[in-house]
């Protein structure tokens, strides 16, 4: 799913990432393409509930920005995830 250029591990990681968030998306019939705050809040909200770390959280909303860099160009998005990225 995620390549550009990451590490094996990093690949890894981000992919799994993706297909929790798919999952999420379809769990709660959202549109995986709608990154706004709340979806993203509620995203993290979802995997604190399943019990992951932090810095699993972290990494997945990294794969999550990565994916988001290919498939959209919204600055207001990797802003709000960069911010997110740095309090969790």
């Amino acid at each position: 799913m995620v390549k550009a250029g990451y590490a094996f591990n990093s690949q890894k990681a981000y992919s799994s990432g993706m297909v929790r968030y798919f999952k999420f998306c379809s769990i709660y019939r959202l549109d995986p393409l709608d990154l706004s705050e709340v979806n993203l809040l509620r995203f993290i909200a979802y995997m604190s509930h399943q019990g992951l770390l932090a810095r699993t959280i972290r990494v997945y909303l990294a794969g999550l920005r990565s994916w988001s860099c290919r498939k959209m160009t919204t600055s207001r998005f990797h802003t709000l995830c960069s911010m997110l990225l740095q309090q969790v």
